[in-house]
């Protein structure tokens, strides 16, 4: 229902956004013309080269005008939540329009042309937002426009719901009343109390309800499957709280339809697909650049680990990635040859609970101590990056040993594609024991956006330079 209304209001306010452009376009036209000529129609022929520019403007502000949210949508307030963002969108196509024209070399055509547009334009949007907005606070209010809303439920989050419609009245929802169930305490106010579940059909017959909205806990579902039959019999919209229904503390639910089958999806990850996709896209970039620009480095340290050590020159091994895949991860060798087979000697001498780091580690050759404090034993990863093992951001991929010992919670970590660089990695690195890891590894997942990378990549670097916690 809620969605209806978003879609067909944007619509109309794409349309009229569109006639108020054209009409600035043209009004500020023969306004220039006016001035300049007696004769409008004299002037009316080099309307042709100014077309370019209606073309242009037509699409760019309104894709403008909807990456800023300028366009009415029913979580906005107040009017002030849509000047600010259709002034910026308004201000940003200029310097679009300004740059082209500068770059294009067209300095022919009336500046006054564009100013007027300018002025018009901004003055016209806000008007019309300011008009709609009216008009649409009186609309929703008074029927057919608005919605009566039943909820089945008095518990609280029947109470949550209701003062949520409450508190967004602009969204057209009133609030009919409330329906009690057996055995579930009221948290609602009792004023507010209509019936109970019994009355749903006779209470839908008597009155003109458009939305019954069920609030009802698992242990509920045989009442709630009846009582959504009754809606769809008597023609009324039923909706359930999914957050009731199902457990969903701590995940991100989503409706996906296949076919004739729906499925509500639980993620502990991101659902964010064009940021992610944007991710991968920089990954492969960043990482092509990066071995290109290395390569003079990657021979130097070859070299470096041949005439100093027996052994190859890139240490393999299996790590495990998202959700437990496995995959060979590189690394510049900075150990003896037979490290692995002396690694259980030393056990006794590692501090953490299952990841193996141990200082002053005996195994470490003198190139690879360097290598180590200052990070460039890790680069060989950029191949991983290519592949798609790996990101550049993300928790850090552990080897298949370390995975086994997992419990089940702390196996959350392998829920994103594993990195070169993480939060724990900026925040203190080997110096953090392996719950402080796992905590900021959860959080990084658990916050994930584009930003954070970047704030976690530009972070990185003081973080290598400062030698912090590598060994």
């Amino acid at each position: 229902m809620l969605k209806e209304k978003v879609e067909v209001s944007l619509f109309f306010y794409v349309i009229l956004d569109i006639a108020v452009i054209v009409l600035s376009f043209y009004g500020a036209f023969y306004f220039r013309a006016m001035l300049f000529s007696n004769v409008l129609l004299r002037e009316a022929w080099r309307l042709g080269s100014y077309m370019w520019f209606l073309w242009t403007v037509v699409p760019l502000w309104v894709l403008l005008l909807a990456y800023e949210r300028a366009y009415f949508s029913l979580e906005r307030k107040s009017l002030k939540d849509l000047i600010i963002p259709t002034t910026k969108a308004v201000l940003e196509g200029f310097l679009i329009v300004l740059a082209v024209l500068f770059f294009a070399k067209i300095f022919a055509k009336s500046r006054l042309f564009f100013i007027v547009f300018a002025v018009s334009n901004i003055l016209l949007l806000l008007f019309v937002r300011w008009l709609t907005y009216l008009v649409q606070a009186r609309i929703f209010r008074n029927p057919p426009f608005y919605h009566n809303v039943l909820i089945v439920g008095t518990g609280r989050k029947a109470n949550e719901i209701g003062q949520f419609f409450k508190g967004h009245s602009h969204w057209g929802m009133k609030i009919e009343g409330f329906l009690n169930i057996a055995n579930e305490r009221p948290v609602v106010e009792k004023g507010k109390i209509i019936g109970s579940i019994n009355d749903l059909s006779s209470l839908l017959r008597s009155l003109p309800i458009d939305w019954v909205v069920f609030t009802l806990p698992f242990r509920e579902s045989n009442t709630m499957m009846k009582g959504i039959k009754i809606c769809k019999e008597l023609g009324v919209l039923a909706s359930c709280l999914i957050s009731e229904f199902f457990p969903s503390e701590d995940a991100n639910l989503s409706l996906e339809i296949y076919g004739n089958l729906p499925l509500v999806n639980f993620r502990t990850t991101s659902v964010k697909k064009w940021e992610l996709l944007l991710k991968g896209i920089l990954d492969r970039l960043l990482g092509a650049t990066m071995l290109i620009a290395f390569l003079p480095l990657y021979a130097g340290v070859a070299l470096a680990i041949k005439l100093t050590s027996k052994g190859a020159v890139l240490f393999k091994q299996e790590r495990c990635g998202v959700n437990g895949r496995r995959f060979i991860f590189y690394k510049f060798r900075t150990m003896v040859s037979d490290a692995e087979s002396k690694k259980e000697g030393l056990s006794y001498l590692n501090p953490k609970k299952i990841v193996f780091k141990i200082t002053n580690d005996p195994r470490i050759t003198k190139v690879g101590k360097f290598l180590r404090r200052s990070s460039i034993d890790e680069l060989p990863q950029l191949f991983n990056v290519l592949r798609g093992d790996m990101s550049f951001v993300g928790p850090r991929p552990p080897v298949p040993e370390e995975m086994n010992m997992y419990e089940d919670w702390q196996r959350r970590r392998l829920s994103m594609k594993p990195g070169l660089t993480c939060l724990w990695q900026v925040n203190g690195r080997a110096e953090l024991d392996f719950d402080e890891w796992l905590k900021l590894d959860l959080e990084y997942i658990d916050t994930w956006s584009l930003s954070l990378d970047m704030k976690i990549l530009a972070r990185t670097i003081p973080a290598v330079l400062s030698r912090r916690g590598a060994y």
